[in-house]
C-alpha cells in the first residue's frame, strides 16, 4: 500500500512539473546583457527594459535626489572651503549615488534571468474582521 501511494505521488508530481514547464512562455525572455548595458548607461533603463516601472521611477528618483544633493553640496563647499560639513555631504551624496548605481545595474541583471522565472501573485481581500489571502502561482 505505501508503495503503491509512493507511484502515484511520484506520477502525479511528475504530471504537474511537466505542465509547468512546458507553459513558459519564451517570448518573456529578457537579455541580461541588454538589461546591464541599459542600466550602466542611464540608472532605471535597464529595470524599464525589464518592464519593472515601478522599480525603474524609483530609482531614478532616489538617483536623481542624490546626484542633486551632491552638486548642491559641491556649490556650498566651493562657496565655503573652510567648512568640513558640505564637504562631508557632498562625499556622502556621492557615495550614495554610486551605490544606488550599482544597486540598479545589479537589479536589472537578476530581474533579466529571473524573466522566464513563473511569478506568483499574493491577494489580499477581505473585510475588517476578516482577512484572506490568496497565493495564485502561473504554471
Amino acid at each position: 500500500m505505501k508503495i503503491m501511494k509512493a507511484i502515484i505521488f511520484v506520477v502525479i508530481t511528475l504530471f504537474m512539473a511537466s505542465k509547468g514547464i512546458s507553459q513558459i512562455d519564451s517570448s518573456d525572455y529578457k537579455n541580461p546583457k541588454v538589461a546591464v548595458t541599459l542600466a550602466a548607461l542611464c540608472p532605471g533603463a535597464g529595470q524599464i527594459y525589464n518592464e519593472k516601472w515601478l522599480k525603474a521611477a524609483l530609482i531614478m528618483g532616489i538617483d536623481g535626489y542624490w546626484i542633486y544633493e551632491a552638486i548642491h553640496f559641491d556649490k556650498l563647499h566651493q562657496e565655503d572651503p573652510s567648512n568640513g560639513y558640505y564637504k562631508d555631504s557632498r562625499n556622502k551624496y556621492i557615495w550614495y549615488s554610486f551605490g544606488g548605481y550599482i544597486y540598479g545595474v545589479v537589479d536589472a541583471l537578476v530581474d533579466a534571468h529571473l524573466s522566464l522565472f513563473p511569478q506568483s501573485d499574493i491577494v489580499f481581500y477581505g473585510d475588517k474582521e476578516n482577512y484572506n489571502l490568496l497565493l495564485t502561482i502561473r504554471f
